[in-house]
């Protein structure tokens, strides 16, 4: 799915919980960033490109 910034409403469902039920406005409001990743439960865990980006947000933060 990539980045999403503003106005976002994502379909996915793996059947385990729904990523709109983690996307409530409130928690939107207060965040700077949004990403999304179109994985099922598990498979967030072992994609490549998520572990790259987190790597690289932690490395943000620990530089500051």
């Amino acid at each position: 799915m990539g980045l999403c910034l503003t106005g976002c409403i994502f379909q996915t469902d793996d059947g385990t919980i729904a990523v709109s039920s983690q996307l409530r406005p409130e928690a939107q409001s207060e965040t700077v960033r949004i990403y999304g990743f179109d994985e099922t439960h598990t498979g967030i865990l072992e994609n490549p490109d998520v572990s790259a980006l987190l790597n690289a947000i932690l490395s943000q933060a620990a530089a500051r």
